[in-house]
């Protein structure tokens, strides 16, 4: 759907409809002690919490294009519109607030299932390196770890989540929609929901107050309400590092050996997806943020895969090592964050992203005023 003062009545319906669901899922939802801790219900849970997701992120969006409006002369607005507009700003602040609160009771009563089951439970590993990937290919352990790997992934989704419920986004998005030159006043030019994802993900690590990122801020805030295993992730999250990260070679379905030229030093990672990149037998690399864990390395969910042999990923190249030779001189952290945002001003502006399968946004839109 495009965006703009012509079509607001589309958009107010979008709004309504979208804000009958929410309403219907708040009456509906059962008290968190009579939800049984069995797979389906797990499955329900996540996939409620994926769509409250999609909705903030989407709101946040559509929010922007609705402020936007209010800016503008209202002389050169007809009371019609005005009052459609009026009409799509209070749906659009509910249907967020009533978003956090399904996103708040979700999180909740997954928290108190997990209660049920006993925590991980296993001896200590180290991180895998390329050296010692063969390992991994003894069955039972591959299968633990690939079991670790989708526990961490579910607490990682939540606590995702629980950043967009109690974080206000409005600043951090205008700020980096500016330094990635994808917006206009306070509209972000994004297509696709795989744009979005990489968009906030560079949000939450490279846009600081008071030289912290967000989830810096929020572990000091909220690391209270973690324990255990949700704890140790949550750390992990706050110390994510970026990489443009060199593909190796696969290890077993899963699992692929990366090089981080940051760090220099070889990786063994877990990804679902990532993995059939390795199995191409082709010269590609992972532009992402990812957490270091025990046992092996994850990206924190939202990474795209670069074909270095192509204009782009020369380009991306070129950026990356140039990072790598001033990180290596000590240079300020602001100085790296800039070929940080370069990079990925390339593959949103290059069109790398979109090599990347995914849906486009149903409130996706150019400005036309």
């Amino acid at each position: 759907m495009n965006l703009n003062l012509d079509n607001l009545e589309d958009v107010y319906l979008v709004l309504l409809k979208n804000q009958q669901s929410a309403e219907q899922t708040l009456r509906i939802i059962p008290s968190s002690q009579n939800v049984q801790s069995i797979p389906e219900n797990r499955q329900q849970l996540n996939e409620l919490l994926d769509r409250m997701g999609s909705y903030l992120r989407e709101m946040a969006h559509l929010d922007a294009f609705i402020q936007e409006c209010l800016l503008l002369d209202q002389t050169k607005i007809s009371e019609a519109k005005k009052d459609v507009l009026d009409q799509c700003n209070v749906l659009c602040q509910t249907l967020r607030e009533n978003s956090r609160e399904i996103i708040k009771w979700t999180i909740e009563t997954k928290r108190q299932l997990n209660d049920e089951q006993s925590q991980f439970s296993r001896a200590d590993k180290t991180i895998i390196g390329a050296n010692k990937e063969d390992v991994f290919l003894e069955k039972e352990i591959y299968l633990d770890v690939l079991e670790e790997y989708d526990q961490t992934r579910t607490i990682l989704k939540d606590v995702h989540q629980e950043i967009l419920v109690f974080k206000d986004l409005s600043e951090m998005l205008q700020v980096a929609g500016r330094r990635l030159n994808i917006s206009r006043g306070k509209v972000l030019s994004l297509e696709t929901s795989h744009e979005l994802d990489v968009f906030f993900d560079y949000c939450l690590f490279q846009y600081q107050v008071d030289g912290k990122t967000i989830p810096e801020r929020y572990y000091d805030t909220y690391c209270h309400l973690h324990s255990g295993k949700e704890l140790e992730i949550l750390r992990a999250f706050k110390s994510s590092q970026f990489s443009l990260l060199k593909i190796k070679h696969a290890v077993g379905e899963y699992g692929l050996v990366v090089h981080d030229e940051l760090t220099r030093e070889d990786l063994f990672m877990i990804d679902r997806g990532l993995s059939q990149l390795a199995g191409r037998n082709q010269n590609h690399a992972i532009l992402t943020h990812y957490l270091r864990l025990p046992h092996f390395i994850m990206t924190t969910g939202a990474s795209t895969g670069v074909n270095l042999n192509s204009a782009e990923g020369e380009e991306m190249v070129e950026t990356f090592q140039n990072l790598v030779q001033k990180r290596r001189k000590t240079t300020t952290d602001g100085v790296c964050r800039q070929y940080i945002t370069e990079l990925y001003k390339i593959a949103i502006h290059k069109n790398v992203l979109k090599t990347v399968c995914s849906r486009e946004l149903p409130m996706a839109y150019a400005m036309a005023f």
